[in-house]
């Protein structure tokens, strides 16, 4: 599987992250994450830093100070920054996941094909009960209209799944460190359909910044919705791709049984 080619930079934690940084401070970060992405990690030389930043060691040296604290040395010795890491072995697992949904699909197609071929299908393809699909379309424009779903998650326990335990610490510790309760902001969200892991994402992150936040709501709601429109879009991108490739995959397929 080849390596995510872009990594999200989720614009309002980097903006709280640099935001008290000078110019040269802020590019210099910049291009030392940009350096991470491509090649995992990053030397432990200072010298070598300032050419991948771009500049001189002298100016990298002064800028440093600040940048330094982003970094970690990794079991070779060499820099990281762990966020990044962190979605990087994001990406590979969502990857995976995809690769392996993309797998079953064609397996299934496969079935299906060689079942509709054995069954007198002409183009090889599966019969299917039209009045099955129609069935289907009524149920979920009824279900669009009544804006509710009997397989939708109507509690924390069903909707977290295997993160509910962490989503309640996180969730019960800033409702004490704010004074207020965050667990009807969470019932907000689940009816308003919104991506869990975009939720969990911001509740970790407003525990991570909650000494520089005053209200957590507007933090919240700011960062849950793009996130949960960044995965949305994210998700439908790869399905697309998908999509394409189980379409030529069942098209060779077909091939194959004729």
């Amino acid at each position: 599987m080849t390596e995510a080619p872009a990594f999200q930079l989720y614009s309002a934690d980097f903006y709280v992250d640099t935001n008290e940084w000078s110019v040269d401070e802020v590019g210099i970060y910049t291009r030392l994450l940009l350096s991470q992405w491509s090649n995992k990690s990053l030397p432990d030389n200072i010298t070598r830093l300032a050419r991948i930043a771009g500049c001189s060691p002298q100016k990298f040296q002064k800028a440093w100070g600040q940048i330094a604290i982003k970094f970690t040395k990794n079991g070779d010795g060499r820099l990281q920054n762990p966020r990044l890491e962190r979605e990087r072995e994001k990406q590979q697992k969502y990857r995976e996941l995809q690769a392996e949904k993309s797998k079953k699909g064609v397996e299934a197609r496969r079935k299906q094909a060689t079942h509709g071929s054995s069954n007198g299908s002409p183009d090889g393809k599966p019969l299917q009960s039209s009045s099955s699909k129609e069935e289907e379309k009524k149920e979920i424009k009824k279900e669009r209209k009544e804006g509710a779903s009997p397989r939708f998650p109507s509690k924390p326990s069903e909707y977290f799944g295997e993160d509910l335990e962490h989503a309640k610490k996180l969730v019960d510790d800033l409702s004490l460190h704010f004074k207020k309760d965050l667990w009807p902001w969470v019932g907000k969200c689940i009816k308003r359909r919104w991506r869990s892991d975009a939720v969990l994402y911001g509740i970790e992150q407003l525990s991570e910044y909650r000494d520089t936040t005053e209200d957590p709501f507007p933090y919240l709601e700011n960062i849950v919705w793009k996130e949960h429109q960044n995965r949305n879009e994210a998700e439908g991108m790869a399905d697309h791709e998908q999509r394409k490739r189980e379409e030529l995959d069942f098209k060779g397929i077909v091939g194959e049984l004729r």
